[in-house]
């Protein structure tokens, strides 16, 4: 499988998009920007294994698959925000919980398109099956980077 570069960083930009179309959700869009940077920082220096661990910990493991699956729905970036948003009401997240699971969704969302590998799995099994993947890390940390740059760009301080 040969990584390309063009599809990371149109997946990374639409789940960006996504998080920014979500209605008066300005606080959150500002964590998912945090985490963006900071999970990066994370992946660079502690590995994949620790980031989807930590990520998931953080977010919990039903909220992850939830997000996940309303992006592997696709769709118009306004209609999966509002659907998102709805999600996260619904699984009753803290902004700080949301900012997690949304990262990790995201992530998770682009590996699974970039790779062609199905990601509906337990944490435990995204940890082993795929955090310790040489192809899978080497694409994480460029997915990692490219939702940095959107986010940064794209979602306010």
């Amino acid at each position: 499988m040969s990584v390309d570069l063009r599809k990371i960083v149109e997946y990374s930009s639409y789940c960006i998009n996504c998080v920014a179309s979500m209605d008066k959700q300005r606080e959150l869009a500002r964590r998912v920007r945090t985490r963006a940077r900071q999970l990066f920082q994370v992946l660079t220096y502690q590995g994949l294994p620790y980031l989807f661990a930590y990520v998931g910990g953080k977010a919990g493991e039903r909220s992850l698959q939830s997000l996940y699956d309303v992006l592997q729905r696709g769709g118009n970036p306004s209609d999966v925000g509002r659907e998102l948003a709805e999600n996260i009401k619904n699984l009753r997240l803290s902004e700080e919980d949301a900012s997690y699971a949304l990262y990790g969704a995201s992530m998770i969302y682009i590996l699974s398109k970039i790779t062609g590998r199905d990601f509906k799995k337990r944490l435990e099994e995204l940890v082993y099956d795929y955090g310790f993947d040489k192809l899978i890390q080497k694409v994480s940390y460029e997915v990692a980077k490219w939702l940095k740059f959107f986010a940064e760009a794209k979602l306010p301080e």
